[in-house]
Order: structure tokens, then sequence, then C-alpha cells
């Protein structure tokens, strides 16, 4: 006796209707597959926009931040040194190379310099030729006349003109 289990089915059947059910799930998948991809593809292109208005804003900002700086050249000098060379270094080294600036000593014993304007001019302990304010008094064609400097000798001001660019003097007494 056979119990009710429904028509029955040849093998031929079954793999044909087996056969169409993996050919519509391949289908949907490979739609699903396109969708993500375009998904993606428009999710790439607003992050480059993105990227592309942010880095125009900050080019902006950055020019705006240079001409407002252009306005300040060669009046202070911003670097902030991680080490100072002592008077007794320097004056065996005779120059310092540092932030493309060599700094070199001349001596007050050598060129006595009376006719700057240092005022409260005096000789620090490290031999210096200090103002009333402690800078260190230099020479420099770069820098303005009363420029203050951050130099691997300590803080300095501008009392003279060097001939040469790219050089700084520092007036020493020693």
């Amino acid at each position: 006796m056979m119990l009710g289990c429904g028509p029955a089915h040849t093998s031929a059947e079954i793999n044909s209707s087996f056969s169409k059910q993996v050919s519509e799930i391949a289908a949907e998948i490979e739609i699903q597959a396109a969708e993500d991809k375009a998904a993606e593809a428009e999710t790439e292109t607003d992050l480059a926009e993105d990227e592309v208005v942010e880095t125009t804003t900050e080019i902006e900002e950055s020019s705006e931040d240079l001409s407002e700086d252009s306005e300040q050249v060669n009046t202070e000098q911003e670097t902030t040194y991680d080490y100072y060379v002592s008077p007794s270094e320097f004056m065996v080294q005779g120059v310092i190379y540092a932030d493309g600036i060599e700094y070199t000593w001349y001596s007050e014993n050598v060129l006595p310099g009376g006719g700057l304007d240092i005022p409260g001019r005096y000789v620090n302990e490290g031999g210096y030729v200090c103002d009333e304010n402690g800078y260190i008094c230099v020479a420099s064609c770069d820098f303005e006349y009363g420029a203050v400097l951050e130099t691997p000798v300590g803080m300095a001001k501008v009392y003279d003109i060097c001939p040469v660019s790219g050089i700084v003097d520092v007036y020493v007494s020693w």
C-alpha cells in the first residue's frame, strides 16, 4: 500500500526544476551584486566630491593665511631651537648653520661698533654684546633693523647690516 505522497516525479523532472531554481537564484545574485557595485561607486563619487570641496576650502584658507603673513615677512623669526650653542662652542666653531642661515660672530675688539645705536649696551656673561633688554646684538641684511630673532645662541635683535644675504653676524666681546 502506498501512502499519499503526491504524484511521482521522474529524476529528469526533478533535475530540470532544480536547474531552473539555481538559475533564478544566480540571476538574483548577479542583479544584487550589480546594484551593490553601483551604490558603492556612487558613495565613492560622493566622498571624492567631498574631498575636493575640503581641499579647495583648505587651499583658500591657506592662501588667506599666506596673504596675512606676507606683511610680516622678515620682521620676526618663529623658529624654536631645541638646542643652544654655548659661547665657547661658538667661538671655536666660528660658524653655526641653522634653518638655512649661517650664524657667524664678529668681535667688538676688531670692529668696535661705537656708531651703533644700542640702548643700554653691555656684555653678558657669555661674552655677547647685548642691549638693555638682554637681546644679543646682531647684523643682517635679511631682517629689518629692530627685528627680534631666535638664534642658536639666544634671542637677538638686529642693530646693524651684514653685507651678505643668508648670514647673521653675532656681536661678541672676545
